[in-house]
């Protein structure tokens, strides 16, 4: 999983050395138990209660105080109140000095102030590509850039096919065989040249070092130049499912490899031009699925659902930076929120969260810099990923 730390954090379990044994809570107490609210029981109301006193109580240590306002101001935020911005202005106001936490609440208001686009809702249209009885298609397939085709497995044959959206129709793109093994997940780059997907041999090696091994494969559209582009190995293999992500400029792939000796997933970053790969991200998914992603219109950074913790079932969004790795929280809160993608050529990411009692569709804008606005509601009841 991704760390969380941060000056509060740090405050916090620096309380947990320092505080005095009986009487009073001091400061230092009560901003680790709001964090330990906020962060472990999902309690925010609880949360907001005890920070609120060590506002009021304790004014005078102005570096606790100041965080604690910081951190009040976060809690609102996930509770969607205006509070938040109250919380980031009193710091201005009356912390000045407090150099941290005074460029927290700076960097928070300006996202929040920023007005969500209101053409989003207005530009997103639902339509049925596929049916379930559609034996011989793979619904994990993907849409070509321009709408009107949808690449996937055709289960029938073990090739790759292309479904044309107007009249119903497949061609093969590639030849297969179901006896040699199974093409699966492609998905179009956003230039419209090739298809990466997955390759699983019917019968490889017990060492994964058979002539024909598993691994990530790309295609042109036309069917010409099928390649491997990354072989698995002895020690990892890819997730069953390719739910990696293009970038934006077709010049990488973030794929997801799974570790068998160390059980730890990993994201990296596949030159399509050479293979190369960049490490990005490594954690745990006992699942050995994958999380889905997605790439940032500038290519900067990739959106990455990853579960708060281990067989909790409930799931955030972070950023994961394609210039060195490093991860920034992006939807954080007690619900379980599940990645839809970036928005093409817009700066707001979709994603569907339970937070209201059902799957609605929500929406979070994010600065070039990777900061994240108000998420704020695109659709009510809608299920589109679970």
């Amino acid at each position: 999983m991704y760390a969380r730390f941060s000056l509060l954090a740090c405050l916090a379990m620096l309380a947990l050395f320092t505080a005095p044994v009986g009487g009073q809570q001091t400061p230092e107490e009560l901003l680790q138990s709001a964090l330990y609210k906020q962060q472990v029981e999902g309690d925010l109301e609880g949360a907001v209660e005890i920070l609120q006193t060590l506002i009021d109580d304790f004014a005078e240590h102005r570096e606790i105080a100041a965080s604690a306002l910081v951190l009040l101001g976060r809690v609102h935020e996930t509770l969607g109140s205006a509070n938040a911005e109250r919380a980031y202005q009193r710091v201005l106001n009356d912390y000045p000095d407090q150099r941290a936490a005074v460029t927290e609440a700076r960097t928070r208001l300006a996202a929040l102030t920023r007005q969500p686009a209101t053409t989003i809702p207005s530009m997103i249209q639902l339509r049925q590509l596929m049916g379930e009885s559609d034996n011989a298609a793979d619904l994990f397939g993907g849409p070509y850039p321009d709408g009107r085709h949808f690449v996937h497995t055709d289960w029938n044959t073990g090739g790759l096919a292309v479904r044309d959206l107007a009249t119903g129709e497949s061609r093969q793109i590639t030849q297969g065989d179901r006896e040699d093994g199974d093409r699966m997940g492609p998905k179009v780059s956003p230039d419209g040249k090739l298809i990466a997907y997955l390759w699983f041999p019917a019968n490889p090696s017990i060492d994964r070092r058979s002539d024909d091994p598993s691994g990530l494969r790309v295609v042109g559209t036309d069917g010409s130049g099928d390649r491997f582009l990354r072989r698995a190995s002895s020690s990892s293999f890819f997730s069953t499912a390719f739910s990696g992500s293009w970038s934006w400029d077709s010049r990488h792939i973030a794929a997801i490899m799974h570790n068998a000796e160390s059980l730890d997933t990993e994201i990296v970053w596949i030159s399509v031009e050479d293979g190369s790969t960049t490490p990005l991200l490594t954690f745990r998914d006992p699942d050995k699925f994958g999380p889905n992603t997605s790439h940032s219109p500038d290519d900067r950074f990739l959106a990455v659902e990853l579960q708060v913790a281990e067989d909790s079932g409930r799931v955030d969004i972070v950023l994961v930076s394609t210039e060195g790795g490093g991860t920034l929280p992006l939807v954080d809160h007690p619900a379980d929120d599940r990645l839809i993608g970036w928005v093409p050529g817009t700066d707001a990411v979709l994603f569907q969260s339970d937070r209201s009692g059902s799957w609605d569709l929500w929406a979070i804008r994010v600065s070039r810099e990777g900061i994240p606005g108000r998420p704020f509601s695109v659709r009510r009841g809608c299920l589109l990923y679970t």
